[in-house]
C-alpha cells in the first residue's frame, strides 16, 4: 500500500478537488468514517450511548473532520460534547460551514474555558475522546493553550481516537513537536502517513485504521507512479507467498547455502539454517570453519554442513575458493552470521563478493568487514544487506542517533548510491531498493530485540529467494513474516521472554494467518 507524506496527501486532495469533486464531500466522508470507527470501538468495548463522547476541535480541516463526526454520532444516538480549542471566529470555509451545521443540529459546543471549568463532571460521564486538533497540518512546536489541551487529554483515563494523526506528531517524520496526544487508535484518511509508521509517532498512534474518503480511482492511478514510499499489508504479503505445487520435490524449493560461524559463534549460522528450512527452502547447506564444524555436526539434523579451511576457528582466505566451488549448484547464499572479523576472513569475503554472481545476502560481521576494509565497490543489485543501526553506522559514517532520526533517508541514500537492497533492521524496519522506492514494515515488537533475531531473518529472506522470489519480494515478505511471527510469539510468551527460537517456532502460525487472508 502507498504511504504518503502530509504534502503528498494535500496534493492528492487538491487534484481531486480540481477534478470536480467537492471538498465538503471529502470532509463529510472523512468525518463519517471517524464516527463509524468510534461507534464500532465503543460497541466492541460495551459502552453505553448514555456516556459522552468529547471531541476536541481545532480551527483547520482536522477540526472540520471532527465536527462532521460529531454530527453523525449525535444522529446515531450518542451524547456528544464539542470542545473548541480556538475561537469560533477563526473557523473559515467548510470548517465554518460544518460548525454552523453542528449548531443547527443543537450539538453542545463548549469553549476551552467552559470545558476546563466543568471538566471533572464531563470526564466522569464520558467514554471516549476524539482528537481533531491539528492532524498532519501542524507546523512548528505545540505551545500555549494547545500544549495545555494535549497534556490534559493525556491525563484523562479514557480511550483516545486521533483523527488522521495524533495532534503534536509530525506527519512526515513521526517526531514529537513538543508534546503529542497519546492515542489508542487513529483514523487516517485514504492512505497511511509516514509519521504514523516511524517512531516515535508510531508509539503514539495505537491501532491504525485507513478511512476511504472517495478519492477517484483515476486521480490515484495518475498519481501512483510519483510515490516512492509503501508499506506491505497482510493481503499483499499473501500475494507474495511462493507457490507449493502438489507434484514437487525438495529440489523444487531451492538450495540455499549459509556461510558463517567462528569460535564461540557457531550457533548463529545454524539459527539461520533452521529459519530457512522452516520458511520453506527445499535444502539448506551450512558452511562452517572446519575446526568448529566437527563440534556442530548433528546439532541441527536437517541441514548439511560443509567444513571449510580455517585459521584458529575463523574462515581462512582459502575458504573463499572452497565456498565458490560448493555454491555452484546453489540458488542463493547467506553470508555473515557469526562470521567474526579476522583479516583472513576479510580476504575470504572479498573473494566471494568478487566472484559470486547469484543472489547474495550479507549480514552481521559480513557488513562490519565491508566497512572496515572499504569493500563498497564490490556491492551490486544482486545483493541484500541487513544491518542493524550499529552496523549501518559503520557502513555509512553516520552516528546511530543520526540513523535512528532519519531511517528512511539514510537507508534510501545508501541503497541508491550503492545500487543494493538495504534492510535496515530495528523499530520500524525500512526496506530500501536501488530504484529509490522504500517500504516501512508494520509488524514486529520490542521483544524481538534479542540475540539471534537477525540471524533468523537472514535465513528467512535467503529461503524465500531460493524458492523463486525476486530479491525485493523476498526482502519484503521475509521482514513481514519475521515480525508477524514475533508478534504472535510475544502474544503468548510476552515480549520479555521472547527468543530467536520462538520466532522460528511461531513461523507456522504466521504462515497460516497469511494463507487464511489469501483464501
Amino acid at each position: 500500500m502507498i504511504v504518503l507524506s502530509p504534502e503528498e496527501m494535500t496534493d492528492l486532495d487538491q487534484r481531486t478537488i480540481r477534478a470536480g469533486y467537492p471538498e465538503i464531500l471529502l470532509m463529510e466522508a472523512a468525518g463519517q468514517g471517524v464516527a463509524a470507527l468510534a461507534s464500532d470501538f465503543l460497541q466492541e468495548n460495551n459502552q453505553s450511548k448514555a456516556k459522552t463522547i468529547m471531541i476536541f476541535v481545532g480551527k483547520g480541516n482536522n477540526g472540520g473532520d471532527g465536527l462532521v463526526a460529531a454530527r453523525w454520532l449525535k444522529q446515531w444516538g450518542y451524547q456528544v460534547k464539542i470542545i473548541l480549542c480556538s475561537s469560533s471566529n477563526s473557523l473559515q470555509g467548510i470548517n465554518k460551514k460544518n460548525y454552523d451545521l453542528c449548531k443547527l443540529n443543537n450539538l453542545q459546543i463548549l469553549t476551552l474555558s467552559d470545558f476546563l471549568a466543568k471538566q471533572e463532571v464531563i470526564c466522569n460521564n464520558s467514554c471516549l475522546i476524539i482528537d481533531s486538533i491539528f492532524g498532519t497540518g501542524l507546523k512548528g512546536k505545540v505551545k500555549n493553550d494547545y500544549e495545555t489541551v494535549i497534556n490534559l487529554i493525556n491525563s484523562i483515563p479514557l480511550p483516545v481516537l486521533a483523527v488522521d494523526i495524533p495532534s503534536g506528531i509530525d506527519g512526515k517524520t513521526g517526531k514529537v513537536l513538543g508534546c503529542a496526544v497519546k492515542a489508542d487508535l487513529t483514523a487516517t484518511m485514504s492512505f497511511l502517513k509516514s509519521g504514523l509508521l516511524l517512531y516515535p509517532g508510531r508509539s503514539y498512534s495505537g491501532r491504525l485504521n485507513v478511512i476511504e474518503i472517495g478519492i477517484p480511482a483515476r486521480i490515484l492511478n495518475k498519481s501512483e507512479p510519483e510515490y516512492d514510499l509503501f508499506s506491505l499489508d497482510i493481503q499483499e504479503a499473501a500475494n507474495l507467498l511462493p507457490l507449493r505445487e502438489s507434484n514437487s520435490h525438495k529440489g523444487s524449493y531451492g538450495k540455499l547455502l549459509i556461510a558463517g560461524g567462528s569460535t564461540g559463534m557457531g550457533g548463529a549460522p545454524l539459527l539461520s539454517a533452521k529459519a530457512a528450512l522452516k520458511t520453506g527452502a527445499g535444502v539448506v547447506y551450512t558452511a562452517l570453519p572446519a575446526s568448529i564444524e566437527k563440534d556442530l555436526t548433528g546439532h541441527f539434523l536437517e541441514t548439511v554442513t560443509y567444513p571449510l579451511a580455517d585459521e584458529n576457528g575463523f574462515f581462512a582466505q582459502k575458504a573463499g575458493e572452497q565456498l565458490l566451488e560448493r555454491s555452484e549448484k546453489m540458488a542463493g547464499l547467506v553470508l555473515g552470521p557469526g562470521l567474526g572479523q579476522k583479516q583472513s576472513t576479510a580476504e575470504f569475503l572479498s573473494i566471494i563478493l568478487k566472484n559470486f554472481h547469484k543472489p547474495l545476502l550479507i549480514d552481521a560481521d559480513g557488513l562490519n568487514l565491508i566497512a572496515r576494509n572499504s569493500l563498497f565497490s564490490l556491492l551490486n543489485t544482486n545483493m541484500i544487506i541487513t544491518p542493524h543501526p550499529g552496523e549501518f553506522a559503520r557502513l555509512t559514517g553516520y552516528s546511530i542517533e543520526e540513523i535512528e532520526q532519519n531511517r528512511l533517508a539514510t537507508a534510501s541514500e545508501f541503497a541508491f548510491q550503492n545500487q543494493i537492497t538495504v534492510v535496515l533492521k530495528g523499530a520500524a524496519t525500512v526496506i530500501a531498493f536501488p530504484d529509490g522506492k522504500s517500504y516501512i514494515n508494520q509488524t514486529g515488537n520490542a521483544g524481538m530485540a534479542t540475540a539471534g533475531s537477525g540471524d533468523v531473518l537472514s535465513g528467512m529472506i535467503g529461503s524465500l529467494i531460493v524458492q523463486g522470489l525476486a530479491i525485493d519480494e523476498a526482502a519484503l515478505l521475509g521482514v513481514y513474516l519475521h515480525g508477524l511471527a514475533g508478534d504472535l510469539a510475544a502474544a503468548d510468551c510476552t515480549q520479555y521472554c521472547l527468543t530467536a527460537n520462538d520466532i522460528i517456532k511461531y513461523l507456522p502460525r504466521a504462515f497460516k494467518k497469511i494463507i487464511q487472508t489469501e483464501s
